[in-house]
């Protein structure tokens, strides 16, 4: 099956004369149709990698818990931003579509831990928040 790649990462394929995306083709051929309401993952966040091996069933708050750091994150860690007006780190994460305050801290390094340890506590994937 020949693929190419588009500017959004993903590759795409030909199959059954419509365009579609090579990692669900993928999917589908081993397990069937993606149930309503569920996305296929990368586990490693390499849209190229379809693999089954690779890929997984999740819903879509299970596939954000497999996010990579976003290109404007300016702290160098996942959900640790600067806040101005208290001049602290700040952690927080959204959990089930919920913004969920994880505290202030003078130091960055606290702030991290802060946000690690809440990603262990709310099933975050082990992948999440990689460059």
């Amino acid at each position: 099956m020949k693929t190419w790649p588009t500017a959004n990462g993903y590759l795409y394929c030909w199959h059954e004369g419509k365009r579609r995306r090579h990692h669900i083709v993928v999917w589908e051929l081993a397990n069937g149709p993606v149930p309503r309401g569920y996305e296929i993952d990368h586990i490693n966040g390499d849209r190229t990698d379809n693999r089954i091996e690779n890929l997984r069933l999740v819903t879509r708050s299970q596939n954000m818990k497999n996010a990579k750091t976003y290109i404007t994150n300016q702290s160098g860690a996942t959900g640790v931003s600067w806040h101005k007006q208290k001049k602290k780190w700040r952690a927080r994460l959204i959990h089930e579509y919920n913004q969920i305050h994880l505290g202030y801290y003078d130091d960055w390094f606290d702030a991290v831990c802060a946000r690690q340890s809440a990603n262990n506590r709310y099933g975050f994937h082990e992948n999440h928040g990689r460059r």
